[in-house]
């Protein structure tokens, strides 16, 4: 039986297709994670979630918890992003 590891080396277009399909996908579920966690709290940054609880203005359970993710969010969406530019830059060479 064929492996699709086996099948992705042979091809390395096919396994380079599948990196960049498997990146696109990560980046649309952290955008609309993160898009999902701003609009909640009515923000353009999870920064500003951390000084809405520090003021005092949103309670902090659950705010800080969404902070976090959001953050976790922000920090998948610039990885997934940086990372996608290089592959298709490499698959478009």
């Amino acid at each position: 039986m064929t492996e699709v590891a086996d099948v992705l080396d042979r091809y390395p277009e096919l396994k380079t297709e599948a990196q960049i399909v498997s990146l696109l996908s990560l980046l649309a579920i952290s955008k609309q994670g993160l898009r999902e966690i701003l609009e909640r709290y009515n923000v353009d940054s999870p920064l500003e979630i951390r000084e809405r609880i520090s003021k005092g203005a949103i309670p902090g359970h659950p705010a800080y918890e969404d902070y976090l993710d959001a953050i976790a969010y922000s920090s998948d969406v610039k990885a997934a992003g940086d990372a996608l530019r290089k592959k298709l830059n490499e698959f478009l060479s």
